[in-house]
C-alpha cells in the first residue's frame, strides 16, 4: 500500500468516524425483533414506535406472511378495522447535513387501494396511493436542515378496514456518512486491484 493510498484512508476514516454526526445512523427499523420475532394483532407494544390513531398488526415470518422472505412488517391498518398511525419519538438533525428518509411499503392484501401518509416533522411530507397489486416497493427521499430541528417520523393508514399498507425497512441515515463508507470501500477496492 502507497504513502498516498494509506494517508488517503486514514483521512477518510477520521472523517467517517471522528465526527459523530457525520458517522451515526440515527435510526434503522425492520420490525425483526419485536414481540421476540412472532406476529401480533393489534400490537401496541413497540420498542422504537407509538400507536398514536387507529390499530395496527405486526405480521410475517410465516404467519399472515403475504411476502415471504421478509421478515416482520407492520400491517397499518390493524384488525379493530381502523386504519392506524404509528410515530417515532423526535429525532435530532443537525444544520447542513444531508439525510436520506427509507422505507419500504406494500399494498393492501385484501383489494382496493391504499393511502398512507408519510410526514417527518415539516421535513418530509407525502401522500402515497397504493394498489393493492403493488408488492414491496423501496421510498427514498433526501432532506437537509437549515438550523438544528427535532422531527418525529409518523406513518398513517388514511383508509380504515381490517387490512392497510404493509410497512418495513425504515430507516433515517445521514448521507455523507454512506458517502464516506463507500469512498472508503472503493479505496480499498482499487488498492486490491493493484
Amino acid at each position: 500500500m502507497s504513502f498516498r493510498t494509506t494517508k488517503a484512508l486514514a483521512l477518510l476514516a477520521t472523517l467517517a468516524f471522528a465526527a459523530p454526526a457525520l458517522a451515526q445512523i440515527p435510526f434503522t427499523e425492520n420490525f425483526d425483533a419485536e414481540n421476540g420475532g412472532f406476529r401480533q394483532l393489534n400490537y401496541t407494544t413497540f420498542a422504537n414506535w407509538t400507536v398514536t390513531a387507529g390499530s395496527v398488526d405486526l405480521i410475517g415470518n410465516g404467519s399472515f406472511d403475504y411476502y415471504p422472505g421478509n421478515g416482520l412488517y407492520v400491517d397499518l391498518a390493524g384488525s379493530t378495522g381502523f386504519g392506524g398511525t404509528i410515530t417515532s419519538a423526535p429525532f435530532a438533525f443537525v444544520p447542513g447535513q444531508i439525510y436520506t428518509l427509507g422505507f419500504t411499503l406494500g399494498g393492501r392484501i385484501d383489494g382496493g387501494t391504499n393511502t398512507v401518509n408519510v410526514v417527518l416533522g415539516s421535513l418530509v411530507t407525502d401522500s402515497l396511493i397504493l394498489p393493492s397489486t403493488q408488492g414491496l416497493t423501496n421510498y427514498s427521499y433526501n432532506f437537509s436542515v437549515l438550523a438544528p430541528t427535532n422531527a418525529a417520523l409518523s406513518f398513517r393508514n388514511v383508509q380504515d378496514g381490517n387490512a392497510g399498507a404493509l410497512l418495513t425497512n425504515v430507516s433515517i441515515i445521514p448521507a455523507p456518512a454512506a458517502a464516506a463508507m463507500l469512498a472508503l470501500a472503493g479505496i480499498a477496492a482499487t488498492r486490491r486491484r493493484r
